[in-house]
């Protein structure tokens, strides 16, 4: 009796452990089939690495201090984690702040058609303010698809940018780290607001006097006027000597008739002495050679220049 009683005890207690380790054993299972979906393939889990870098640092991190003028390079590394799925439809997008701004928060997020959303931060200071535009043509990607060690995507340039519109569709991707897909894109910083303008003074026209009212109004306007002139002429007469008019001018008896008359005194004073013409010569010689020394003087009277 003993032997039997001691036989069940024992059963009883194996069964009790065997119990215990086909619960355990069947929770398991039940746990991990719950992570598998309709198709009997795991379920994809999303994770992203969100890093920039800017012309102030060498490395990548997560934060980046810019100014005016800098290109900022920013990165994403999107990682399934789960070994033997496949997230559907995988899409990256990024957010930065609109606007100018000093301090703000680069965004980068993940999504998938059967898997969960995921996302990571940078933080970005801007030196005196500034605003982030896309630079295009900097979208670039590599990504080796198929796992097999050959990258059909090898920091490869491809369109768009994850900070346009809701992102880029890059596709399926396989769990594992040999299906990481790595994308990188870039942004400019703009300078801070532009100063308000200065309004231009309006010139204010000085208020014309008033004349006074009533009385006589006296408006004196003194006009000055001088006026110097010099006038200087200066004239060289040369004289070569002293010509003789060809024609004398009329103001008497000609020199011409002069001569004669002079010479005429002395032939009649010769015939009056050797000729007939002595019977003439009486009173009438004296008057003769008074009335030729008067038209001499008359005529040296005339002639005299002035």
């Amino acid at each position: 009796m003993n032997n039997q009683i001691k036989l069940i005890k024992k059963i009883w207690k194996t069964g009790a452990i065997s119990l215990v380790v086909l619960t355990m054993v069947f929770g398991g299972l039940f746990l991990n089939l719950s992570a598998i979906n309709a198709t009997g393939t795991p379920a994809p889990n999303m994770t992203i690495n969100h890093l920039a870098s800017g012309p102030s640092s060498s490395s990548w991190g997560d934060s980046v201090t810019l100014s005016p003028g800098d290109v900022v390079h920013f990165y994403a590394g999107i990682h399934n984690t789960v070994v033997g799925s496949t997230a559907t439809g995988v899409v990256i997008s990024a957010s930065v702040p609109s606007g100018t701004f000093t301090d703000g928060t680069s965004t980068a997020t993940v999504r998938a058609n059967n898997a969960n959303t995921a996302s990571d931060n940078v933080s970005i200071h801007i030196n005196g303010g500034g605003s982030l535009e896309i630079v295009p043509g900097t979208t670039r990607i590599t990504w080796d698809v198929d796992g097999d060690g050959n990258k059909e995507y090898d920091n490869t340039f491809i369109a768009g940018s994850p900070l346009e519109g809701s992102g880029i569709l890059l596709g399926d991707q396989k769990g594992c780290n040999e299906f990481i897909i790595q994308i990188g894109w870039s942004a400019r910083v703009v300078g801070g607001p532009e100063p308000s303008p200065t309004p231009t003074p309006t010139p204010v026209a000085s208020p014309s006097p008033t004349p006074p009212t009533g009385g006589d109004i006296n408006i004196t306007n003194t006009n000055t006027n001088t006026n110097t002139n010099t006038n200087t002429q200066n004239q060289t007469v040369n004289v070569a000597g002293v010509s003789v008019p060809v024609k004398q001018p009329e103001t008497g008896v000609g020199v011409l008739g002069m001569a004669s008359m002079f010479g005429a005194g002395p032939l009649g004073l010769a015939l009056s002495r050797f000729g007939r013409g002595r019977l003439l010569v009486g009173r009438e010689e004296e008057n003769l050679a008074e009335e030729a020394s008067n038209l001499v003087a008359d005529r040296i009277g005339k002639s005299k220049c002035v």
